[in-house]
C-alpha cells in the first residue's frame, strides 16, 4: 500500500480533534494503554462485544441446527460446517486475547 492505514487499535490510544478546515488531525495520549483501560488496541467494551458477537452467531445457529430435522443431512453438514467456523474464529479471537494479556472477565459473555 501506498498510504498507511490506521484504525481503531491505533486511535483508541489517543483523544483526537479533528480541523477539517485546516485539513489537521491533533492527537493527544489518553493514558488508556499505561491504565490497562486498553489491550490489543482495544477496550473493555470492545472485547466484550467482539465475543458476545460470536457467541450470538453460536447460539443461531445451534437453534438452526436442533430445529433441523435428523433426516436434511444436506442442511445438517452446513450447520455444522458452520459452527466449526464459528469455532475457530473463537481460538482466533482467545489466541488473540492471550497475546494481549486481555482480563478473562472481558471475555465473559452475558
Amino acid at each position: 500500500m501506498k498510504v498507511g492505514l490506521l484504525g481503531l487499535s491505533f486511535f483508541n490510544r489517543f483523544k483526537y480533534d479533528i480541523d477539517p478546515v485546516r485539513g489537521v488531525v491533533t492527537l493527544r495520549e489518553n493514558g488508556l494503554v499505561e491504565q490497562c483501560l486498553i489491550r490489543g488496541g482495544r477496550s473493555e467494551p470492545q472485547w466484550r462485544s467482539e465475543y458476545g458477537q460470536v457467541a450470538a452467531r453460536r447460539r443461531v445457529i445451534e437453534a438452526r441446527l436442533a430445529q433441523t430435522a435428523r433426516g436434511d443431512g444436506r442442511t445438517r453438514r452446513r450447520l455444522e460446517a458452520a459452527l466449526e467456523e464459528v469455532d475457530r474464529q473463537l481460538a482466533v479471537l482467545d489466541d488473540e486475547a492471550d497475546a494481549a494479556r486481555v482480563p478473562f472477565r472481558w471475555r465473559d459473555v452475558d
